[in-house]
């Protein structure tokens, strides 16, 4: 027996995110997260093995932040658009 789903026919407004499949920003921000990712990587790989200051650790946790953010927004997009 099929039991149905509590949110069966609950849909979600993601317009705050992106205002369809179609979005432009989604592509951008998805170039974003490569490029910005590619950046990191080489700029803190081996970051601990130069003993940083913790402003430059500070530094790279912010930048990090940024990714995790728009990284956040195209997963909760991608997740809540099934």
């Amino acid at each position: 027996m099929h039991t149905p789903s509590s949110a069966q026919g609950v849909y979600w407004d993601l317009t705050d995110i992106y205002q369809g499949l179609d979005d432009p920003q989604i592509e951008a921000d998805l170039q974003a997260c490569r490029t910005g990712s590619e950046i990191f990587s080489k700029t803190y790989r081996g970051l601990f093995a130069r003993q940083p200051s913790a402003e430059v650790i500070r530094t790279a946790l912010v930048e990090l932040e940024r990714l995790y953010q728009k990284l956040s927004l195209l997963g909760a997009y991608a997740g809540l658009r099934t």
